[in-house]
């Protein structure tokens, strides 16, 4: 997939400030794909913002020499849904009386709502999966709105030969927003609610697919926990978003850019598009169609350059190629995500003449091929017709 954001100060990405040497007229551009391999991206012209998490599994580890982790209650909620903390009765022994810790109730319209359960028993972290060393409770602990205390609380030993962890599996991949867990209602044993690290993983084929979140509780207390993320916005400063898929292969899917020509023996395959090449030579690249009309959306200034891509192999057969570019129509001015050009092996901001690109210190050193890479490099237009790469 790839993208343009105008307007972003602070996406994913990393790297040193620097500032241009020359005026930028906001970029009307076209964009060129240049010979890196499998390319998947977007144009953003703001800052992609914080949002609902697609989510299938929910993982919580432990990261603490001791390995004994109790967990209570899980609850995850989906978009457009409020917690509606109904206050239960006890249900048995062990259980707190009206499902209520710490000031948070457990709730009834929870996803899945008394019906999921634990992903991979047996699994040994750092494989995600759920820890099989029960101290006590029930072996896969099925969320089910009670906060229980004492002996039916699950409980890992503090003596696992990996950390211990979780993983409860909503059975399909929905949109998070709010997740909620809660420790062992008696007040009991705050050294094993402690140093949590909860993973938040999407679905790919019944198993764990990317990592969409983490988020952490370093603190030892018998606090529950609430974690937020604001309904996502993530789309909706695209400039450009080109995503390979069946019967848009070529389309910018905002409609600002004109369709994209395949060049030389570039091609689209299984929603990926193929380029091809060896070292700085290319044979196949796919840019913006030109005869076909011009960029029709706003003028990109302050901008984000995102792409996920697979790199066939390393420096010694990709070289100085772009994932992503966008240059103005008018004269040569561009700026682009480039790998391995002055440094082996690692990324760039790529500019005309180097003159926005200072090389990131240490910047990020790709080790091997064939896994998937997300890049994002972010410009910010400042007074008098600057620019400045700032991340």
């Amino acid at each position: 997939m790839m993208g343009i954001v105008p307007g972003t100060r602070s996406p994913a990405g990393g790297g040193r400030r620097c500032e241009e040497n020359q005026n930028d007229d906001a970029m009307k551009s076209k964009t060129t794909l240049l010979p890196v391999v499998t390319i998947v991206f977007l144009i953003f012209s703001s800052a992609p913002e914080s949002g609902a998490v697609p989510v299938r599994f929910i993982q919580i580890v432990k990261n603490d020499e001791r390995t004994d982790l109790h967990i209570a209650e899980v609850e995850a909620f989906e978009v457009g849904v409020t917690p509606n903390e109904i206050n239960f009765a006890s249900g048995g022994t062990g259980l707190t009386a009206g499902g209520t810790f710490d000031g948070l109730t457990t709730s009834t319209n929870d996803f899945g709502d008394g019906t999921l359960t634990t992903y991979g028993d047996g699994a040994i972290f750092p494989e995600i999966g759920t820890s099989t060393g029960i101290l006590h409770g029930a072996r896969n602990k099925d969320p089910n709105n009670f906060i229980e205390s004492g002996e039916p609380v699950w409980t890992t030993f503090l003596n696992l030969l990996e950390n211990a962890q979780y993983t409860l599996d909503l059975g399909e991949e929905v949109d998070i927003t709010t997740i909620r867990l809660w420790p062992r209602g008696d007040m009991c044993c705050s050294i094993r609610w402690k140093s949590l690290v909860i993973n938040l993983y999407a679905d790919d084929g019944g198993k764990p697919g990317s990592l969409n979140a983490t988020v952490e509780y370093p603190e030892e207390s018998f606090s529950a926990l609430e974690f937020k993320f604001e309904e996502k916005a993530y789309f909706q400063n695209l400039a450009g978003h080109w995503t390979f898929e069946e019967d848009e292969e070529l389309v910018d899917r905002k409609g600002n850019f004109p369709g994209l020509v395949l060049k030389g023996d570039a091609v689209v395959q299984d929603g990926k598009l193929v380029l091809s090449g060896n070292g700085t030579d290319a044979t196949g690249w796919a840019v913006t169609n030109g005869d076909a009309g011009e960029h029709q959306g706003p003028d990109i200034a302050d901008k984000t350059l995102v792409s996920w891509i697979v790199l066939d192999s390393l420096e010694d057969g990709a070289k100085a190629g772009s994932a992503i570019t966008i240059d103005r129509v008018s004269s040569d001015h561009f700026d682009g995500i480039i790998f391995a050009e002055r440094q082996p092996n690692r990324w760039m901001s790529g500019s005309s003449g180097f003159q926005r690109t200072q090389d990131f210190d240490p910047g990020s050193e790709e080790k091997e091929a064939g896994k998937l890479i997300n890049m994002a490099i972010t410009y910010e237009h400042v007074d008098g017709g600057m620019m400045k790469v700032t991340g």
